[in-house]
């Protein structure tokens, strides 16, 4: 397998920005800051977290009647929040 340098570079504005994005006016410094958010985003310990928050969520859950669902309805939507910022982190926001 043989890549040129030019093929490397516009893979990596691709995996960055999509297709074509060697063609789009991008800044090498802004494709490696997109890069390193990514790889600052698939952070195990913020997978692993999102993870554990929806299982404690899920085994709530089957637990509740829905009288105690009704009460503890502020709390489920805490666990939820909690979930939603550890995978916004990991980098899904698009």
């Amino acid at each position: 397998m043989s890549m040129t340098p030019k093929e490397l570079i516009e893979a990596v504005y691709e995996i960055a920005y999509g297709e074509d994005a060697h063609l789009r006016g991008f800044f090498p410094e802004e494709v490696v800051e997109r890069l390193q958010e990514f790889s600052d985003g698939s952070n195990p310990i913020l997978i692993e977290e999102a993870w554990n928050q929806a299982e404690e969520l899920k085994t709530s859950l089957t637990h509740l009647n829905d009288n105690d669902l009704i009460a503890c309805r502020q709390d489920l939507i805490n666990v939820t929040n909690r979930i939603m910022e550890a995978l916004n982190e990991i980098g899904t926001e698009e």
